[in-house]
C-alpha cells in the first residue's frame, strides 16, 4: 500500500513540475537528451516528459503525458515518429508515438530494462542497451518490434551511448571493458567490436565523426560552433563560459550539447577525457 501511495505521489510531483516548467524560459540545461530532426525541430526530455521545441528556440510542445518517466527521445528519419524509453510498466521499455498525434506503441517490453533507443538512418531498426543478460549489452530490433538480435556480450562490463553512422553500416558505442570507458564501433549486422580509444571514427559520408579526446589543464578561447557536437565527460571537469559571460560547471559523467551558432569558451584545471560525436550539417 505504501509503495502504491509513494508511486502516486511521485507521479503527482512530476506532473506538477511539468506544469510549472510550461511557464518557464529555459536557455541551457545539463544531462538533457536532445535530438534534432532534418526539418529544424528539437526533441528533448525534461521533467519526465518528452517535448518538441524549434531549433532556434521558442515554445515547447509536450509529446508525452502520464507515461511514467520518459527519456532519451529520438526522431525517425522522416520526422513522423519519436522513439523513447519509459518506465510506465515498471521497467524501462522502448516506445514510439506519432508526432502528428495518436496512440503510443510499445516497440519492445520485457522484465528487463531497455535503454537509449537510436533509430537507423533507413528507419528500419533500433539499437538499444539492455540488462536482460545481467550486464548491459547492445541489441538491435525492428522499429515494428519483433525478436531482438544481440550485438555485444561483454561479461563484467557495460555498453551504452550507442549511435548509428549516417550510412547505417556501423554502430558506435562506449564500453568499460578493460576497466576504462572507451569508444568502440561494431558493424551494424554484427561482428567483432573495434576499439577506437584515443582516436577518431569517421563514416563514409564524411559528416559524422566520433572519438575520445584527452587533454591536460587548458584554456580555450571563445569560439562559435558551426556544427552539432555532443560531448560526454568521462573523466575530470570543465567550466563553460557562454556568450553572456555566465559560467557553468560540468563534471564526469555530464553530457553536453553544442548547437550551431552558439558561442562558448572552456577552461579546466585538471586532466579531462571526453567522448564526442560531431555531426556536420
Amino acid at each position: 500500500m505504501m509503495t502504491r501511495r509513494l508511486a502516486a505521489f511521485v507521479a503527482f510531483l512530476l506532473s506538477m513540475s511539468a506544469m510549472c516548467l510550461a511557464d518557464e524560459t529555459i536557455t541551457r540545461g545539463r544531462n538533457l537528451a536532445v535530438d534534432a530532426s532534418t526539418d529544424g525541430r528539437l526533441v528533448m526530455d525534461l521533467a519526465g516528459d518528452i517535448w518538441i521545441v524549434p531549433l532556434g528556440g521558442g515554445e515547447a510542445a509536450p509529446v508525452t503525458r502520464n507515461l511514467g518517466s520518459a527519456h532519451r527521445p529520438r526522431w525517425s528519419p522522416d520526422g513522423a515518429t519519436i522513439y523513447f524509453m519509459s518506465n510506465m510498466a515498471g521497467n524501462f521499455d522502448i516506445m514510439s508515438i506519432p508526432v502528428a498525434g495518436g496512440e503510443r506503441t510499445t516497440v519492445l517490453g520485457s522484465d528487463a530494462n531497455e535503454f537509449g533507443p537510436a533509430v537507423s538512418p533507413d528507419g528500419e531498426s533500433i539499437v538499444y542497451a539492455s540488462d536482460v543478460a545481467g550486464t548491459t549489452d547492445l541489441y538491435v530490433v525492428s522499429t515494428s518490434g519483433g525478436t531482438p538480435v544481440q550485438l555485444t556480450a561483454t561479461p563484467d562490463a557495460g555498453e551504452g551511448s550507442q549511435a548509428w553512422s549516417p550510412d547505417g553500416r556501423w554502430i558506435a558505442f562506449t564500453s568499460n571493458a578493460g576497466g576504462n570507458s572507451n569508444l568502440w564501433a561494431i558493424p551494424a549486422e554484427g561482428g567483432t567490436p573495434i576499439q577506437e580509444d584515443c582516436s577518431s571514427f569517421e563514416d563514409t559520408t564524411g559528416r559524422f565523426f566520433a572519438g575520445t579526446w584527452t587533454c591536460s589543464p587548458m584554456r580555450r578561447k571563445a569560439q562559435r560552433f558551426s556544427r552539432i557536437e555532443l560531448m560526454c565527460l568521462l573523466e575530470g571537469g570543465m567550466t563553460l563560459t557562454d556568450d553572456t559571460h555566465s559560467k557553468h560547471g560540468f563534471t564526469a559523467p555530464d553530457v553536453l550539447l553544442e548547437l550551431p551558432d552558439t558561442v562558448s569558451a572552456w577552461t579546466s584545471t585538471e586532466n579531462v577525457r571526453k567522448y564526442y560525436c560531431i555531426f556536420e550539417e
